[in-house]
């Protein structure tokens, strides 16, 4: 201190000018970085300005009077005594300790709850990490209002003392109440809400006009009794100023929820979370509240704002769920990366596992970001659910089932993808008896029935009648054409599957007819090839599928189609399996000029399926075996066990040809009868009537005539051009029975 001092009254007032000055930037720095690390309030820094710029005027008079030129009239005014260094440097100090101590009390208050910087959760009117909802604005502008609403929930998302009620948790409840889940969510309706799933506040708010402005008004209101637990206003001057005055009002509503300064202060503004752009932010809301063309209105909204993130990545999930234009569903999930900065830290690390997962197709890159996910917010039933989804697609089934089984354990009566992944995975699992009672509770929850679900189930219990019957329960009169439509491919396959061509060719028909109508798609490919795998599989016609296929690229050519929704690997495995190993090779090698090392990547299993009937159709059987080997990779167990068989087969390795195709056989798989696995039911008769030839063959005749009579039984109704094979196959197991007594 006595150092300082001296050396203070040997500098001019030019000097201590520039001295002060410094060490006030020097302070405000410090004041700035133990503000943001410790949490302080706002107040603080602005407080420690004026402090400093009190005290300028106090040092600039302290370093007049004290100069040595100046003593003798600092002497005859006595203001050598009153402004000396010692005091103006005491005072400082103890100006700044006391700026300290009003900040501890402050935060100490704010802390235990006292008083009204206390906050709701310190205070325990809120619970730590408590649900909340949040209930659509009030305005006389819908559009307004609508945005106002997704403004403020992006920026309450990013909140750390309590979970906001997402749209999906929303959607569902509204369904259990028997509301209409499009309806608007009203302050009445939000607190009837909040009430049955266990909220404990609702947030709500008005727009209203102010001249050539706005006034936006929040509350936050306790779930049980509607008592108003904070309320909040901000304003904004013109259209240009309403999102940064979301921003500050939700601020000041995390703030006196009880989230800390310090993490209010580290999340980006929502000017950057959204978009500075509010027609933008009124098209991405319409699109998530009303029943309306979302793509038509995320596309207008994303033309506004090309680094609008959360539209991006809406825009990818709406054509994800639609299965169709891949291209610009990756394009979606692209751009919705590459801007994944302008997110909440929930919704990047969404955005990164959609990504992960649809384009790049890395699965367990995915799933870390869905794990961290989880680690924050334990209780996210959708990114368990999405754990499920990715330990499917990497063929850890019984990890899928035990996530899936989780979220619905979290809410029985929800009806989300859990039911569903869950069957799937205990099928896939082979926990059946499981699977089939999931069905049963599941059923009730959808309040119908789901003949998707349970002929998963059924087929796997091989009660192929009760599937089939499940499907055509939903046949009726004047059926919509789309609906005859999708239910015609369905059909289809368990026509072929029980040896029924002729019916099988019919629905073909009806379907073909309906699509053709429309535009081209990957879906008239898919309705093709899976009647070109009859051809194969069934009737043992190659020279017929490849008819099929090649009449099918003559009249709709694959150019039509975007590249990525050209089915290469469908149309290649078809003709390769026909024997046109040249053709199959030509699909391949236009497709690797078409796709990028991630569509590669996605594809990878699949791939090496085709390129293990390539290998067997060119006679080259060790190669296909090590290409079928290398395709246990993915969610489909089963689909290299055709293949694997046929190449065994050609290397005279019956004991291996049998264990392939028993494993083919036996083995449950919730997918063999959807409409992606063209192959996989039809070929489950050909694969019993191949057993029993192979056991007949070793002499195994029990295991000959328990396949026999499985493939008597799948085809018993089948057409007269089948019905030699099947009785071949019935007068064999006779002859074993007869000669065993």
């Amino acid at each position: 201190m006595k150092n300082l001092i001296s050396e203070l009254h040997e500098r001019s007032l030019w000097q201590v000018l520039g001295m002060y000055l410094g060490a006030s930037w020097m302070m405000l720095q410090v004041v700035d970085v133990i503000g943001n690390n410790f949490g302080l309030p706002d107040w603080v820094a602005p407080a420690a300005l004026m402090l400093l710029l009190a005290g300028l005027p106090i040092v600039l008079v302290t370093a007049f009077v004290q100069k040595g030129l100046r003593s003798r009239l600092a002497a005859s005014t006595g203001a050598g005594r009153l402004f000396t260094w010692k005091k103006a440097l005491m005072g400082g100090a103890g100006a700044f300790v006391l700026l300290a101590m009003v900040a501890g009390a402050w935060l100490a208050m704010r802390a235990a709850g006292i008083g009204p910087v206390g906050t709701l959760v310190a205070s325990g009117q809120l619970e730590e990490r408590a649900l909340v909802v949040l209930a659509d604005f009030e305005a006389d502008d819908p559009d307004l209002a609508s945005a106002a609403t997704e403004a403020l929930r992006v920026d309450l998302s990013q909140s750390g003392i309590i979970r906001l009620a997402d749209p999906a948790l929303i959607e569902e409840a509204l369904e259990r109440m028997g509301r209409d889940p499009s309806e608007p969510l009203t302050t009445e309706l939000a607190s009837e809400l909040a009430v049955r799933e266990g909220a404990g506040a609702v947030v709500s708010g008005a727009v209203n006009r102010a001249g050539s402005g706005y006034v936006f008004t929040a509350q936050v209101a306790s779930a049980g009794d509607g008592a108003v637990l904070t309320s909040q206003r901000e304003s904004a001057a013109s259209d240009a100023d309403i999102i940064m005055a979301i921003d500050r009002l939700s601020k000041k509503l995390r703030e006196r929820m009880g989230d800390s300064y310090r993490s209010i202060r580290s999340d980006p503004p929502l000017e950057r979370v959204t978009t500075s752009n509010l027609e933008a932010l009124m098209l991405y809301s319409r699109a998530a509240d009303d029943d309306v063309d979302e793509i038509t209105l995320l596309e207008q909204a994303v033309a506004l704002d090309t680094s609008f993130a959360m539209a991006w990545r809406f825009l990818g999930i709406q054509y994800l769920n639609r299965r169709t234009n891949r291209a610009r569903m990756i394009d979606a999930f692209t751009r919705a990366f590459e801007h994944r900065d302008r997110l909440t830290e929930t919704e990047r690390r969404k955005a990164a596992s959609m990504y992960y997962t649809v384009v790049d197709f890395e699965p367990r890159l995915a799933a870390a970001e869905y794990e961290a996910l989880l680690e924050a917010d334990p209780e996210d039933r959708g990114t368990i659910i999405n754990l499920g989804v990715l330990a499917s697609i990497v063929g850890d089934h019984e990890r899928s089932a035990e996530y899936s089984l989780r979220a619905v354990d979290m809410d029985p009566e929800g009806d989300t993808p859990a039911h569903w992944n869950a069957i799937t995975g205990l099928v896939n699992a082979g926990r059946v008896e499981e699977a089939e009672a999931m069905v049963d509770s599941a059923e009730k929850v959808w309040g119908s029935k789901s003949p998707r679900a349970r002929i998963m189930v059924l087929a796997a219990q091989g009660r192929l009648d009760e599937g089939e019957a499940n499907f055509r329960a939903r046949l009726e009169p004047g059926m919509r054409p789309e609906g005859r439509a999708w239910l015609a491919l369905r059909l289809a396959q368990f026509a072929a599957t029980r040896g029924r061509l002729a019916e099988a060719e019919e629905e073909t028909r009806i379907r073909t007819a309906f699509l053709t109508q429309s535009d081209i798609s990957t879906e008239y490919y898919q309705t093709v090839v899976q009647a070109a795998w009859t051809d194969l599989v069934v009737r043992r016609r190659p020279e017929l599928a490849v008819a099929r296929l090649t009449d099918a690229l003559e009249r709709y050519p694959l150019t039509e189609l975007e590249a990525r929704d050209r089915p290469y690997l469908e149309l290649a495995e078809v003709f390769a399996r026909a024997g046109s190993a040249d053709m199959a090779r030509n699909l391949v090698e236009d497709m690797r000029t078409h796709f990028d090392a991630s569509d590669l990547k996605r594809l990878k299993s699949q791939l090496l399926i085709v390129e293990g009937e390539i290998a067997l159709a060119e006679g080259r059987p060790e190669a296909a075996i090590e290409r079928f080997n290398l395709a246990f990779q993915d969610s489909c167990h089963i689909c290299p066990l055709p293949g694997l068989a046929l190449a065994y087969e050609a290397l005279g390795e019956r004991d291996s040809t049998i264990a392939a195709f028993t494993r083919y056989v036996e083995t449950p798989y919730a997918d063999r009868f959807l409409v992606y696995s063209y192959p996989l039911g039809q070929a489950l008769a050909p694969a019993h009537e191949r057993l029993g030839e192979l056991h007949d063959e070793a002499g195994n005749l029990n295991a000959a005539a328990q396949h026999y009579a499985r493939f008597v039984e799948l085809w018993a109704g089948a057409d007269e051009e089948l019905q030699p094979r099947v009785r071949a196959a019935q007068a064999r197991v006779d002859s074993i029975v007869s000669a065993r007594g």
